[in-house]
């Protein structure tokens, strides 16, 4: 292949990503569950409610995904820290256990999953 082939190709793909992030961000609006069913008085913030919400559908979950969920980005490692303060922030106000999966992102078990949905079940009971 040549240079100007190849030059036209990463022209073309980096167009293709930058219309898949606007996508992305358009689902994200649309779709996304925020994590806002689960219990006030946890008193989450935003971005404690998604890192919980995604725990609580996946159970485990790696870096690129939390980045993805809550900054509509590709992965940046130099998130992961923030990501770890949330994570530390969110278990305890919810009182779930987190466990690290070195190198790549967090879990929790099937157990703690259902305490969450159980907690967001419960929730608007408890607001009314």
């Amino acid at each position: 292949m040549s240079d100007a082939a190849l030059l036209a190709e990463v022209r073309r793909l980096r167009d293709e990503v930058a219309d898949l992030r606007v996508a992305f961000r358009l689902l994200k609006r649309v779709g996304a569950d925020d994590g806002s069913s689960f219990p006030p008085e946890w008193r989450l913030n935003s971005q404690e409610r998604k890192v919980l919400a995604l725990l609580r559908d996946h159970g485990c979950v790696p870096y690129a995904r939390f980045s993805a969920h809550l900054w509509a980005e590709t992965p940046d490692r130099t998130r992961n820290r923030h990501i770890s303060k949330l994570i530390c922030t969110a278990r305890r106000k919810a009182g779930v256990v987190v466990q690290v999966v070195f190198g790549e992102g967090y879990e929790i078990s099937a157990r703690e999953q259902a305490i969450l949905r159980e907690a967001c079940v419960r929730a608007p009971e408890r607001a009314g």
